[in-house]
């Protein structure tokens, strides 16, 4: 082979393992400084359960920028009745929960939970309208709704004189939360969750809430 050829040869090779460079660099740099949101479709968001069709912004808004995202959806019978969960992580670390369980229990007991279990300060939460009682925070939602009784329908394998429902949409513990941007899509995804709740559990009569709409927060 010619000097010629061996040079060319070099030269190409040094160009090739030049750009293998520049592109693992460009990754590296991507990765730590502008790394792209990460984006869910709504059928992959709990199971294609939660959203519109079509409308995944309210999870998208509150994830991390990077990352893998998983999200586990489950429905089983509770103690008092249904419950369902939805859980989104982004690289292991848990971001987002949606649950819906059924309690036994007075406004006040369910109060209670939130102060003494949720460990929510109940003096700075802003209230909004959905279902009986709306509760939020900026990092969390909450809802109260009372159920009818079991012989108007509601469903439990026991007997719960005073069933109502808890609503919970809650950020991950390591999420960081310094202003209000995230507090109205909680408050939608806990009043998503309170509204698809109603058929399987028999909490209400078909048709009594409504698919939530604008957010209105209130003194």
């Amino acid at each position: 082979m010619s000097k010629a050829k061996i040079s060319a040869r070099r030269r190409n090779l040094c160009v090739a393992f030049t750009l293998v460079l520049v592109a693992a660099a460009s990754i590296v740099v991507d990765r730590m400084f502008f790394r792209t949101p990460v984006r869910m479709d709504s059928r992959e968001v709990c199971d294609g359960n939660l959203l519109p069709s079509e409308d995944s912004g309210p999870v998208n808004r509150l994830l991390p920028v990077g990352g893998i995202v998983t999200s586990e959806w489950a429905e089983r019978p509770g103690r008092n009745g249904y419950a369902a969960s939805c859980h989104i992580g982004v690289d292991g670390e848990h971001v987002l929960s949606i649950t819906v369980s059924a309690f036994d229990g007075s406004e006040s007991f369910w109060r209670g939970q939130l102060r003494h279990l949720d460990g929510l300060d109940l003096k700075v939460a802003k209230p909004f309208d959905y279902g009986a009682v709306g509760l939020s925070w900026k990092d969390t939602a909450a809802i109260y709704q009372p159920c009818r009784t079991q012989e108007e329908g509601y469903g439990s394998d026991r007997r719960v004189d005073s069933p109502y429902q808890y609503v919970r949409a809650a950020l991950g513990p390591d999420v960081s939360v310094k202003d209000d941007r995230f507090r109205e899509d909680l408050v939608f995804l806990a009043s998503r969750m309170l509204f698809l709740a109603q058929a399987p559990s028999g909490c209400q009569k078909e048709g009594v809430l409504k698919p939530p709409g604008a957010i209105e927060f209130h003194d």
